[in-house]
């Protein structure tokens, strides 16, 4: 999987919350995301978080390549920053993940949750 500027997607898979999440949030400084895709993508090495603000614009992608083998990664903690390593401001924020599944197709996986920044 590589680090693209842009994926089209072959497929929009959504996933429940409960295998899904970052903690702590709301996020006051820090958080970790935590991510159980299932048995389709355990042969995925790495995934990507993409970050909205509410007006959809991309403001980080969190990159993890830490699958043990079943379709599950948990990222480094991330300090809610953008790209250029500014403080998001206090909002809501959406995100997505990006995933290659073992048939080669590249997925979009909707998560049912958001990101609280205080």
């Amino acid at each position: 999987f590589v680090k693209p500027e842009m994926v089209s997607s072959t497929e929009f898979t959504e996933i429940e919350q409960s295998q899904i999440y970052n903690y702590p949030n709301p996020v006051s400084g820090s958080t970790r995301f935590n991510i159980n895709l299932g048995s389709n993508y355990s042969q995925c090495e790495s995934i990507q978080i993409n970050i909205f603000d509410i007006k959809g614009q991309l403001v980080k992608s969190i990159y993890s390549a830490d699958n043990n083998g079943q379709g599950k990664f948990n990222t480094e903690t991330w300090n809610a920053a953008d790209e250029a390593g500014n403080p998001l401001s206090a909002a809501v924020y959406f995100y997505s993940i990006t995933a290659q599944d073992n048939s080669g197709n590249i997925n979009t996986i909707a998560a049912k949750s958001n990101i609280q920044i205080r």
